[in-house]
């Protein structure tokens, strides 16, 4: 019992050494954290910032397939017109054949 009232008993300079030592740590331990706290952001932006590239080029790829479609579309589209004309130009000729056959 005597022991441990000798050793609890500790003098002034080694509580105010401990409290140091404590603010110390507590300082390091804070700025640890605040180091963890900066590279959690950056990797939160980075992280936000391959989401916002990944829709990006989903958003790209989606149209690059539309732009496929209306092309298919388009090329259609001209393939029955060219037919269309050619069709109104034989009947053309017809008609004038017909015309210049009469008497």
């Amino acid at each position: 019992k005597q022991w441990y009232q000798r050793r609890v008993a500790i003098t002034a300079g080694e509580k105010e050494d401990c409290i140091t030592e404590l603010k110390d740590s507590l300082s390091t331990k804070e700025e640890q954290l605040q180091g963890v706290a900066r590279k959690l952001n950056e990797l939160t932006e980075s992280i936000n910032s391959n989401k916002i590239v990944r829709n990006l080029r989903n958003d790209l790829l989606e149209q690059e397939e539309r732009y496929r479609k209306l092309e298919l579309e388009l090329s259609r589209f001209k393939a029955a017109a060219q037919e269309r004309i050619q069709q109104e130009q034989k009947l053309n000729r017809e008609l004038r054949h017909v015309s210049t056959v009469r008497p």
